[in-house]
């Protein structure tokens, strides 16, 4: 019921033997849109049909500007073609993201779609292993993402905190809240140890910053 709930009815057939499952829970999905990002998720429901391709043709001028042509053609080609270019690509290269990033499964292994997968996302479906695997990765950035801008924020408040020991105690006891989240990735997420904090506490120049500096400051002093 679960797996029916949350990738459609065509999911269960990944459990006989012999056939392939697909994801549905993009295709029936419902939800309001964005209207402040709708370049983020809610174009389609926002601009209509166009708000799509114009986000198609952004990705496909992306993959074009770093050289990625076939993902460009990819990108820009009309939807049945597309998904014939992707499921070439996600069954020799493998599943990347659409800067181009190889993504990689548990194992290390470059994820890639069989024959049985391939011929499914010709179809226009998501092989929902596939799907699952994308989704778990989602889930992996989203987390890195949200302890990132964490730690960003404990270590400013730890530089403010400075000469003012009861606020210190404070950024400490919120440091091992945070560590106590972190720990339960099983080193998925870094922990904050006493050596970072002293790092982040300590104002240092920048060292690349100071060879710019040191370079085009004289040019722009020196003409």
């Amino acid at each position: 019921m679960e797996r029916a709930g949350i990738s459609g009815i065509p999911a269960l057939t990944g459990q006989v033997p012999g056939m392939v499952g697909v994801d549905l829970s993009g295709s029936i999905r419902l939800g309001l849109p964005n209207f402040t990002e709708p370049l983020k998720g809610g174009e389609e429901t926002v601009f209509g049909v166009w708000g799509g391709m114009g986000k198609k043709m952004a990705n496909a001028w992306q993959s074009a500007s770093r050289e990625d042509y076939l993902r460009a053609v990819e990108f820009a080609s009309p939807a049945f073609v597309e998904n014939i270019l992707k499921a070439v690509r996600m069954a020799t290269q493998g599943a990347t993201t659409p800067t181009g990033k190889v993504l990689f499964d548990e194992k290390g292994k470059p994820i890639r779609e069989n024959f049985e997968e391939a011929i499914v996302q010709g179809m226009g479906f998501r092989p929902e292993r596939i799907a699952a695997q994308a989704k778990t990765h989602q889930e992996y950035t989203n987390i890195q993402g949200n302890f990132s801008e964490r730690r960003g924020d404990l270590y400013a408040k730890a530089k403010l905190a400075m000469g003012k020991p009861e606020e210190l105690r404070g950024v400490i006891t919120a440091i091992q809240k945070y560590n106590l989240d972190a720990a339960k990735y099983n080193g998925a997420v870094p922990l904050i140890n006493s050596a970072a904090l002293r790092r982040a506490m300590t104002a240092k120049p920048e060292k690349k910053f100071m060879l710019y500096e040191n370079i085009f400051g004289q040019t722009e002093a020196n003409p």
